[in-house]
């Protein structure tokens, strides 16, 4: 976070912030906030979105093969076993392990259920 046109060092702002008054004044803002998400007005700004979807591709490298790899049709299917070939084939050329079987299968329900598609991992 950066305000001033002066930056402040990471230690000082850390401690500026853990102030009991500052706190507080998170805590509010977080309620505020509680009533909005719990409705669905929740929105996110590009920063957010751009955070999240960074840790996204560093923690979830299957989900983000599916976004790039995959499109969403409700008449199309795929086995399986043809998809997890498919992305086996992308993990083994960039030189990272291929997932189990069981794995995959919670990796695929994890990002169907995350895109709202329970059915997605189905055999």
């Amino acid at each position: 976070m950066n305000l001033t046109r002066t930056p402040c060092p990471r230690a000082v702002l850390d401690a500026r912030l853990s102030e009991p008054g500052e706190l507080s004044g998170m805590l509010n803002r977080a309620l505020d906030s509680l009533s909005k998400i719990r409705e669905g007005r929740f929105t996110e700004s590009a920063t957010t979105r751009a955070a999240l979807d960074e840790f996204r591709r560093t923690t979830d490298p299957l989900a983000v093969w599916l976004d790039q790899n995959t499109v969403e049709n409700h008449e199309a299917v795929i086995a399986k076993d043809d998809l997890r070939m498919a992305y086996a084939k992308v993990c083994q050329d960039m030189g990272r392990p291929i997932m189990p079987v069981t794995q995959f299968t919670a990796a695929l329900t994890k990002a169907a259920k995350t895109k709202g598609r329970d059915s997605a991992a189905a055999d």
